[in-house]
């Protein structure tokens, strides 16, 4: 009986040991926004305000590292074994710190941990991030809501929601992956020209 007992404590541990989670977790891969960002070559120092980008936030469905795909409207699903290196809200920050710096328009692009006094705030939030199967080939689609705010009033300078879609080239998470990053390139791009243009607009830049 003891041997009995120990052979099917031995068979029970080698199961715990074997679960699906457990051994699945060697299959995941790992991605990350990929965003170049052109470096600008400036002669001189810019003259402009300085902006803060306060740590981006995200909708629900796209706050996690798990990457959301969508099939049908209302209903969101997510990979199982392929995940975000970090939530795209941080991920997310660094990307608009290094577009805002390439514009050359601004004296200084501040981190939300940064004590650094800014005469501008850039408020952002994911709206949707995702691998989209509606039509054929499949898209990635960036949806992104900016604000732009005067630090020392708090007044809102200005508010807008960019949106983008790029064709992916594989039907999988590679290929949605770069479909969303193309996508974000381009939101970076409206992001940047929303930011100068609103602060040409409030006064702040001189064009």
């Amino acid at each position: 009986m003891r041997r009995l007992a120990a052979g099917l404590l031995s068979l029970s541990l080698s199961a715990c040991a074997s679960l699906p989670g457990q051994m699945n977790r060697e299959l995941v891969r790992t991605y990350v926004l990929a965003v170049e960002v052109p470096v600008v070559q400036s002669l001189s120092p810019p003259s402009g305000p300085k902006v803060l980008v306060s740590l981006p936030e995200a909708w629900p469905a796209y706050g996690s590292p798990r990457i959301a795909y969508v099939k049908r409207p209302h209903e969101v699903n997510y990979y199982a074994y392929s995940e975000w290196a970090d939530t795209p809200p941080r991920m997310l920050e660094p990307l608009l710190i290094r577009a805002l710096e390439s514009s050359g328009q601004f004296s200084g692009v501040l981190s939300a941990s940064s004590s650094a006094v800014a005469n501008l705030r850039l408020d952002t939030e994911i709206v949707s991030l995702h691998h989209e199967f509606y039509t054929n080939p499949s898209q990635g689609r960036a949806v992104i809501r900016a604000q732009l705010i005067d630090s020392a009033t708090g007044r809102v300078l200005g508010t807008k929601t960019f949106h983008a879609l790029t064709p992916a080239a594989t039907e999988d998470p590679y290929g949605g992956v770069k479909a969303m990053s193309q996508s974000l390139r381009r939101v970076l791009d409206e992001i940047v020209a929303f930011c100068i243009g609103t602060a040409r607009g409030a006064g702040a830049l001189t064009p």
